[in-house]
């Protein structure tokens, strides 16, 4: 039996509608009752993702940290010597998509990872680098924080253009986003979810035909 469109949409909405955190029990619940070729179908052939088979095992790499939710390992492709990517072990693929504990957690051990680069390697201070979505230049199908050491007169500069914003402007800003974020709630699951970074990457795992 093939999956029409409208039963895609559907099974998407279905997976959407509950918290990050029981989105791997309800695919497996979806997956359950369907045929192997629909759950092909439904998963459009998606490749493991690279980082959930580092943890495994299955990918080597050169581990400088691991706990039973984090792991940090070096770059393959450093920006500067000791460039570390710390990633969580269970699979987020945007950092919006996890809770307040996961997200607390991992910063802190980013940060005590950071000053044990910096001790190691006589870096004189970091840089940590985050990046959420494809517009962002996000690459990666897993939450990634980058670490970069750095060093006195090491030739790096990251930098982004600026411009003068008025007045008027910054005020409309402000007010827009103090209206969204009168409903954070720290301590409880995210009320806040960019539904649509959630439906575009479940767009690209399943696919409409």
């Amino acid at each position: 039996m093939v999956l029409t469109p409208e039963k895609i949409k559907k099974i998407r909405e279905e997976i959407l509608s509950v918290p990050p955190e029981e989105r791997d029990k309800k695919i497996a619940e979806i997956i359950s009752k369907l045929s192997p070729d629909e759950v092909e179908q439904l998963k459009g052939g998606v490749k493991e993702c690279p980082f959930c088979a580092m943890t495994l095992g299955k990918i080597p790499v050169k581990k400088i940290y691991e706990d039973n939710e984090v792991m940090a390992i070096l770059d393959i492709n450093p920006i500067a010597k000791g460039h570390t990517l710390v990633f969580p072990k269970r699979h987020y693929t945007y950092l919006t998509e996890m809770g307040d504990k996961e997200i607390g957690y991992i910063f802190s051990v980013t940060n005590k990872i950071a000053i044990a680069i910096m001790e190691a390697l006589g870096a004189t201070g970091f840089n940590l680098f985050v990046v959420c979505g494809e517009s962002a230049g996000q690459k990666a199908p897993h939450v990634l924080i980058n670490i970069i050491p750095r060093f006195d007169n090491d030739g790096l500069e990251i930098k982004f253009p600026q411009r003068q914003a008025n007045e008027k402007e910054l005020e409309e800003l402000a007010s827009k986003i103090r209206e969204k974020s009168m409903k954070i709630k720290i301590g409880k699951e995210k009320e806040i979810v960019k539904k649509e970074v959630e439906e575009k990457k479940y767009e690209k795992e399943y696919p409409l035909p």
